[in-house]
């Protein structure tokens, strides 16, 4: 044996003895490596595109649901252009509560076009409320209408100076959906102020110390078309999500007693054609989430998601951990109902249409951990927003007694159901313990 092997390893003298063989291999493992190296960029080239075509498609779902909500302050600030006007001249423009609404004037605007109409209608019912007030000053000092919106003007010019000098101080531009919310804040402000007038001038309708001179402004005479107008912004007003009352019954200490026999059965079509029973569990529905919630006493204020302005069954949306979400269908005979992927500190909602054959009232029996906003017809008409620990304590002393009865119930809420598909949407707070068995959920129960 050549003496060079004594001190070669054994895969040396194996190259020496198969050089072709070795070669071969080397070239077919650098052939793997850069095949390997390839497949990876690739990978993550097709990563990153899908990520990329996904941020696309929330942003799209985000926009569009930033466009209807737009629309529908725009639409506000023209509604409350029209009450303001039939509230100033009540016989010129009577409510037809029988008339089917027109197109919306906000259909089909870009985002500028919204604003720029905002900001027009803004200045309108700016000149309606300036004759309001003169009204009001003119009856209250009684003086003439002429002095009266010499007042006013004054007012005017004191309040756009303080304007002006908060605008100075404030130099960073706002976006668009922020400047028509803003504007549909104030609008709705000067709406109230009116309110307040009509209440006043209500009060005192029987009484002459109230009533200015004759043409100084609205007589008595007035009244009835002056109800009329304050009916009408009562009735708006009441419907404004962003100043929706907090729900009355904070001192229950017991689970109300469900009414009707509890048959098991499950459905949402009422009537003809449909499953009926005297307690319907609302338990098909679409589902998404979670989003990022807030903790603590904090959920009740959990921030507004994009399924609030408007439900698009095909949107995806950036949840909690970035995830990407998109509306999921649940059906089950299981009660409560329990939304899939249990997170603390998360927000769900939930969506699902009734169909009935003629116009009801139902009572919509509502139970919640934790949290539970309702809307029906697009209409927000349950908030709960407060600690309810007496509820917790009791449901889950006597959960199978409660479940047994689908009556897991904070309180109820007599709500009207008009022909046809009726829409309900949830928003679903819940803040710790979610991975616990029944660490959250929703109940939704109608009884004649």
């Amino acid at each position: 044996m050549p003496a060079y092997t004594q001190h070669e390893t054994g895969l040396i003298t194996w190259i020496r003895r198969y050089p072709w063989l070795f070669l071969s291999l080397l070239i077919h493992v650098i052939i793997i490596v850069v095949i390997s190296n390839r497949s990876s960029e690739t990978l993550k080239i097709q990563q990153h595109k899908h990520y990329e075509q996904q941020k696309e498609r929330v942003s799209s779902s985000i926009q569009k649901a930033q466009q209807i909500e737009m629309e529908q302050r725009a639409d506000n600030i023209d509604k409350i252009k029209s009450l303001m006007e039939n509230s100033i001249q009540p016989d010129a423009a009577k409510p037809d509560a029988e008339k089917l609404p027109g197109p919306k004037k906000t259909a089909g605007k870009s985002p500028e076009e919204l604003l720029a109409y905002a900001k027009k209608t803004m200045a309108d019912i700016k000149k309606l409320a300036d004759v309001a007030r003169a009204e009001e000053l003119s009856r209250l000092l009684n003086i003439s209408k002429e002095e009266a919106r010499d007042k006013v003007i004054k007012e005017n010019l004191k309040k756009e100076s303080l304007d002006h000098q908060k605008k100075k101080s404030n130099s960073s531009s706002k976006e668009t959906a922020r400047s028509i919310q803003k504007i549909e804040q104030e609008a709705h402000a000067i709406l109230s102020q009116r309110q307040n007038q009509l209440d006043k001038m209500n009060i005192g309708a029987g009484s002459q110390m109230t009533i200015g001179r004759r043409g100084n402004g609205l007589q008595a005479g007035d009244g009835a078309g002056t109800g009329q107008a304050l009916e009408a912004i009562n009735l708006f007003l009441s419907r404004a999500t962003y100043e929706m009352p907090k729900s009355s019954f904070v001192n229950i200490d017991f689970i109300p007693t469900a009414e009707g026999a509890a048959h098991k059965k499950a459905g949402r079509v009422i009537g003809s054609g449909g499953e009926y029973a005297e307690r319907i569990y609302l338990n098909s529905w679409y589902l998404i989430g979670p989003f990022a919630g807030l903790s603590g006493e904090k959920l009740f204020d959990n921030p507004s998601y994009p399924p609030e302005q408007l439900v698009d069954l095909d949107a995806e949306y950036f949840g909690k951990d970035n995830r990407v979400l998109t509306w999921q269908y649940f059906n089950t005979k299981r009660y409560p109902l329990i939304p899939p992927d249990p997170a603390e500190d998360a927000v769900y909602y939930g969506y699902t249409e009734i169909k009935i054959d003629k116009a009801t009232d139902m009572w919509l029996w509502v139970g919640a951990d934790d949290d539970i906003k309702i809307w029906l017809n697009d209409n927000l008409i349950w908030v709960g927003g407060y600690s309810k620990q007496w509820f917790f304590d009791e449901i889950y002393a006597h959960r199978e007694q409660y479940i047994s009865q689908w009556n897991l119930s904070e309180d109820k809420i007599r709500i009207h159901l008009h022909p046809g598909r009726n829409k309900i949407l949830f928003k679903l707070s819940n803040g710790p313990n979610a991975a616990a068995i029944h660490g959250y959920f929703a109940s939704l129960v109608l009884t004649k």
